[in-house]
């Protein structure tokens, strides 16, 4: 069409002369059509071209470089994302000093540790030579001649255990609400004069079996016998305890301190039988 080929605006007068009504109806419709056409030409531009500046902007940004200031933040960034965080007892200028002031006492305490580790080692070193020498000692002088002198009193104890053997058996015996008790007296009272015979026959070479105990003291009745036997067992005791604190003699010595302990033990325990048995 023709009509095409007319600019924008006002039909020519010239041009259908009768039909101004008819030409108005069909150029709004070329105009619309123009318009509309021209409108999605130019939308199709603008998208064109935002997104070529998009994609500039984009080339931009990363080609740009940075300046300083914000290359120097984004280095700052970076590395507080990678770097884990850390407790700190010290402040970051005072860290250094004081991991110095550590090393340092250390080496001091370390220097301290060595020379009394060494006199204590030697110290210990002393130690066991000396109670090594004494038991050499010890058992070099064990029922030796020191001991001979003791030969007469331990005749003498060897006798008073066995009387008091038998004495306990005939108090057993008699008292027969008792009985148990004096017969674990009269065992243990062997049991001393055994040792007492080993320690005489290891110093003199003589093993001395007595017989005869000789005559044991009357029985009037219970109260009396043990108040007998209370004032004989401490008295046991201290002879035992004065043998051992004269004699130097190691092993002799320990034998008359283990007998006197069980001396007073019997001395306690005729002292029990005599408060249970005394309104009897």
């Amino acid at each position: 069409m023709e009509m095409n080929q007319f600019s924008r605006g006002a039909a020519p007068e010239d041009l259908y002369h009768k039909e101004n009504e008819l030409y108005e109806r069909v150029w709004r419709r070329v105009t619309a059509s123009q318009d509309q056409t021209n409108g999605i030409i130019e939308a199709s531009a603008n998208i064109e071209a935002n997104a070529n500046m998009d994609a500039m902007d984009t080339r931009t940004l990363v080609k740009m470089p940075l300046d300083a200031t914000e290359a120097k933040a984004v280095n700052a960034g970076a590395k507080e994302e990678k770097a884990p965080k850390q407790d700190r007892k010290y402040p970051p200028e005072t860290e250094g000093k004081a991991a110095g002031a550590k090393m340092e006492t250390e080496a001091e305490t370390k220097t301290k540790q060595e020379p009394s580790t060494a006199a204590a080692a030697q110290q210990q070193a002393e130690k066991t030579a000396g109670y090594m020498g004494k038991n050499a000692s010890k058992e070099a002088v064990c029922f030796g001649p020191a001991a001979a002198a003791y030969e007469s009193q331990l005749q003498e104890a060897i006798m008073e255990e066995l009387s008091d053997c038998e004495y306990y058996k005939k108090m057993a015996r008699k008292f027969c609400k008792w009985s148990s008790t004096f017969f674990s007296l009269a065992k243990e009272e062997f049991c001393h004069a055994k040792r007492f015979s080993a320690a005489y026959f290891l110093i003199s070479g003589i093993c001395m079996q007595p017989r005869k105990f000789g005559k044991t003291a009357p029985m009037p009745n219970l109260h009396a016998v043990l108040r007998s036997r209370f004032l004989a067992e401490q008295t046991g005791e201290k002879n035992y305890m004065r043998l051992a604190e004269e004699t130097d003699d190691p092993c002799l010595q320990e034998l008359f301190m283990q007998t006197a302990e069980a001396e007073r033990e019997h001395a306690e325990i005729i002292r029990r039988l005599l408060e249970c048995s005394i309104y009897s």
